[in-house]
């Protein structure tokens, strides 16, 4: 997680090098972000109370889109407790800040611009499975494949999960 997020979508779209010389001017008189692993601590770090994070303005749908599976890349690295990581509680709080930070974003487009997000517009959806994850792993004795501390591709395992949260959803 050492390193700078990607320039934003609309630079690798541009359509002439015009186009790209003002996206680039624009882009760089903004506040450069700082690096995933910062962005990461700094949610990390950040008290329940406190509002998005002023940098929060800067990112793109794809930056939050890389930091939500950054989330769940330590959320599963804590479960498997193959290192010292942060605790579930502060990786829920991450995530509720990654969750303010998203909404933000989403209220600044319309239904057009929306439709025009490609994958990332999923994002919102890896945050529900990370908080139904921690959710259930603090707070259940359900034993699921899904949640094993070994690391598999199994979709069915995904599925079962899933399906068992959406039939036990409050």
């Amino acid at each position: 997680m050492n390193c700078h997020f990607p320039w934003s979508s609309e630079l690798w779209e541009a359509e002439n090098p015009i186009s790209f010389s003002k996206i680039v001017t624009a882009h760089s008189a903004e506040r450069p972000l700082p690096l995933l692993r910062e962005v990461a601590t700094q949610l990390l770090e950040a008290p329940e109370d406190v509002k998005p994070i002023t940098w929060g303005l800067s990112l793109s749908a794809e930056h939050l889109l890389i930091l939500i599976y950054a989330l769940n890349s330590l959320a599963f690295q804590t479960r498997a407790g193959l290192l010292r990581y942060p605790s579930f509680e502060r990786i829920r709080q991450a995530a509720d800040s990654w969750k303010r930070l998203w909404d933000c974003f989403i209220g600044q487009l319309d239904k057009e611009q929306f439709l025009h997000l490609g994958y990332p517009k999923h994002a919102e959806e890896l945050w529900w499975l990370l908080t139904a994850t921690l959710d259930i792993t603090t707070s259940h004795d359900a034993n699921f494949a899904y949640l094993d501390s070994t690391a598999t591709d199994e979709l069915g395992n995904l599925n079962d999960f899933i399906q068992w949260c959406y039939r036990n959803a409050s």
